[in-house]
């Protein structure tokens, strides 16, 4: 207890007190001073000496232990020597690990709102604390992202989480600056049980109809990870099977394959971006990524293959690149279409390829298709296709740029801080 003194009064206390740097066990000189009414404690922490002026009413009881903020509230805090304690860094309560991630602004390509950045890191702290790491829950449930602030939650998803090494791969929806380094907090270790703090479908603002990782949800299956359900059914059980991708899990086809995401509007917009990663074994006439094209003439088609290169097919019109794709290789493609000025615009590698003007005439009735076009899905892909999209809106270049970036080498887009 630190009691009220009398004028000149010294006595030797101990107690705990949150001076600003540290809580733990302080022996404190206390010094009564009748004008203005002030108690200095003079304290001998395991660091050094530091001096900290409280200037309550001189009838004031110390009678509780009071955190930093409280204590602050109440009376005005002061280093004896005139300078002014460190402000204690906000922390998310219940977590008792958390690292700095820095977004490198020179692989930012414009600022850019609401972007799912992916962490794809191993890294031995995220190890679950049964293999010696931070983490307390085995499937990463206690995982947290908040913004530079350490306090404002972020929306994330987690797509694979590893708990015997670490790894772990997630997207986290924040702002971007191209100026700035952007600057986001993991928490981890908070051990309240049963937490899952993610946020799958917050991590993808309003203009995605369909985000697919291309993991199984069943052997038949695989799931959108927006809120409009445009889950995918495979041709057959395992027919694609899922393999390793380029980020995470991927679905192999093998030229007689396809998902099929079925035939809602959402997935027809007048303003459309179409996008995915893909990697072919061997090179045929005309492999599809994704498409509504069941007959020749409606629709769109995304796809690789040595007639047509890269190319996108506009109800019935191709824009095609020069560029021959390899085989064995993985390749981030992505097609727009405007509404308004039915500009189509096709980009590889994050940079654009080649641009036409054609409008798009649907087939309501037309399935989208994973992995094949045209007639049953008759021109299939022998290959990989990973991270299939479609949105609502003509992404940027800027944004398609910053995408490719992040996702071909996400170790190179973010630096992670001590623990």
């Amino acid at each position: 207890v630190l009691a009220p003194l009398e004028n000149g009064t010294v006595i030797t206390n101990e107690a705990v007190f949150d001076d600003g740097f540290n809580d733990e066990i302080h022996r404190f000189t206390q010094t009564a001073i009748e004008s203005p009414p002030t108690i200095i404690l003079s304290t001998s922490p395991v660091d050094g000496d530091e001096d900290v002026s409280i200037t309550p009413s001189i009838r004031t009881v110390f009678n509780q232990i009071m955190d930093k903020a409280s204590v602050e509230g109440a009376f005005s805090i002061s280093r004896a020597d005139g300078v002014e304690p460190e402000e204690p860094e906000d922390w998310l309560e219940g977590w008792t690990y958390r690292k700095k991630i820095t977004v490198d602004h020179n692989k930012v390509n414009g600022d850019q709102d609401s972007f799912p950045v992916l962490i794809d890191v191993t890294n031995d702290s995220w190890k679950s604390m049964a293999y010696g790491g931070h983490v307390a829950q085995s499937n990463g449930g206690d995982i947290a992202f908040t913004m530079t602030d350490g306090l404002t939650k972020l929306n994330h998803e987690i797509e694979g989480y590893f708990p015997s090494s670490g790894k772990l791969t997630a997207w986290v929806r924040t702002d971007l600056s191209a100026t700035e380094n952007t600057e986001i907090y993991i928490y981890y270790g908070n051990e309240g049980g049963g937490l899952n703090e993610e946020n799958p479908t917050g991590v993808w603002d309003n203009n995605y109809q369909m985000v697919q990782h291309m993991a199984d949800s069943s052997t038949s299956t695989i799931a959108d990870s927006t809120s409009n359900n445009n889950d995918g059914r495979k041709k057959a059980a395992n027919d694609p099977v899922e393999a390793p991708g380029k980020i995470g899990a991927a679905q192999s086809f093998d030229r007689s394959a396809h998902i099929d995401c079925g035939t809602s509007d959402s997935l027809k917009p007048s303003n459309i971006t179409i996008e995915g990663w893909v990697n072919a074994r061997t090179m045929n006439n005309w492999m599809g990524i994704i498409s509504n094209m069941q007959t020749w003439g409606s629709g769109f088609s995304e796809q690789i293959g040595s007639t047509q290169n890269f190319a996108t097919m506009i109800s019935g019109t191709y824009l095609r690149t020069s560029t021959t794709p390899a085989v064995d290789t993985w390749y981030h493609v992505v097609s727009t279409h405007d509404g308004i000025t039915n500009l189509n615009t096709l980009y590889v590698n994050g940079v654009r390829a080649n641009s036409s003007t054609r409008a798009v005439v649907y087939n309501p009735n037309n399935p989208t298709y994973i992995g094949a076009f045209y007639t049953s899905g008759s021109l299939s892909l022998d290959g990989l296709i990973d991270e299939a999209r479609i949105s609502s809106t003509v992404r940027s270049a800027g944004w398609i740029n910053t995408q490719y970036l992040n996702q071909n080498d996400p170790a190179s887009f973010v630096m992670l801080d001590n623990e």
